[in-house]
């Protein structure tokens, strides 16, 4: 996540992910501060429960335009 902006964001804690039975959010290095020009990262776990194609979003709730910010990932279960 990166902050392209010219004032410090705030970040609602935690960020979630739509589908939380397929996906985990692992670990983040964010805080609930993004300075301006900054970045943060947030690792995404896939671990399937079923066979088959999963779709989901990492939502980050923030005070900037657009808000929520969201990433689709996707997973395919052997």
């Amino acid at each position: 996540l990166t902050n392209k902006g010219t004032k410090s964001m705030t970040i609602v804690l935690p960020i979630t992910v739509t589908d939380s039975t397929n996906f985990t959010i692992q670990s983040t290095t964010c805080t609930s501060s993004l300075a301006a020009g900054a970045s943060c990262t947030i690792n995404v776990v896939f671990n399937p429960q079923s066979v088959g194609i999963f779709n989901a979003s990492v939502v980050i709730n923030d005070d900037g335009n657009g808000s929520p910010e969201t990433v689709a990932v996707s997973g395919m279960g052997q």
